[in-house]
């Protein structure tokens, strides 16, 4: 994915909260967003000085009062939408430089769901807005109806989050991060080791097919994956790997006595 903005979340009840790292270096051409639940005005200045954020994200029940009180950096309020939903509201936010229309849920944003768009034909306000909640792979062809239609006409982005993630402590984090490997070489001794390589890319699997003899490629102790189901299967686009850090582990030699 080439993004044209990058969320960084500073909201304690996240599971995306980000506030203990150094944003990698980026491409010039994204900008940082920082996103925030009802926050300080004190903890919105702190954050965009040591990360130097292009945006801040507002995901809360932040006021126009609170929000005028933000200086010097461009503002996207976001809104959680439904059928019962009131854009008149959104006049009380005009000094903000974007809107972000996310579904309404349990939680501030994160849901992994997507509202009816259609109840977007009430927004009437000249204002960019960006389009939010649930958007995955299995929503492309939705997108494309909803850029070519009226409705779209003041849609600048499309936010990805939660259907592009990987889980954490799951498989496929496993795979698609360097990890730590043992090799056992004999009764007492083990081969300790380090794969490292770039985070790689990974793409949601919406359908798959094995056609592969695994006792013929891989060796006869191998013939019963034929006949197993596997229990996950993922597609990431690798690259060169490192083998680092090797040592061997010896197994403590133990005396007893009596």
């Amino acid at each position: 994915l080439g993004p044209d903005f990058m969320g960084f979340i500073f909201y304690k009840n996240s599971k995306r909260y980000f506030d203990k790292f150094d944003i990698p270096t980026l491409n010039k051409n994204i900008k940082k967003v920082g996103v925030f639940v009802d926050p300080k005005i004190e903890y919105i200045n702190k954050m965009v000085n040591k990360y130097e954020l292009d945006f801040v994200q507002l995901h809360g029940n932040e006021t126009p009062d609170f929000i005028s009180k933000i200086k010097n950096i461009k503002i996207i309020k976001a809104f959680a939408i439904d059928a019962n939903f009131n854009f008149n509201v959104l006049k009380n936010y005009l000094s903000c430089d974007y809107f972000l229309f996310d579904t309404a849920g349990k939680l501030p944003g994160g849901n992994g769901i997507s509202f009816d768009w259609n109840i977007l034909s009430d927004y009437n306000i000249n204002k960019p807005f960006f389009l939010s909640g649930g958007i995955g792979i299995n929503s492309l062809k939705s997108i494309k109806r909803f850029l070519n239609s009226v409705i779209s006409k003041n849609c600048v982005a499309i936010d990805i989050n939660s259907q592009f993630e990987i889980e954490p402590g799951s498989e496929t984090e496993f795979i698609t991060e360097h990890y730590w490997g043992y090799a056992k070489i004999n009764a007492k001794k083990t081969n300790e080791y380090e794969v490292t390589h770039p985070k790689w890319k990974t793409y949601q699997i919406l359908d798959y097919k094995i056609a592969v003899d695994f006792g013929e490629v891989y060796g006869t102790k191998f013939n019963f994956l034929n006949t197993v189901q596997p229990n996950s299967v993922m597609l990431a686009e690798g690259s060169e790997i490192t083998v680092e850090n090797k040592k061997t582990l010896t197994q403590p030699e133990i005396k007893l006595t009596y």
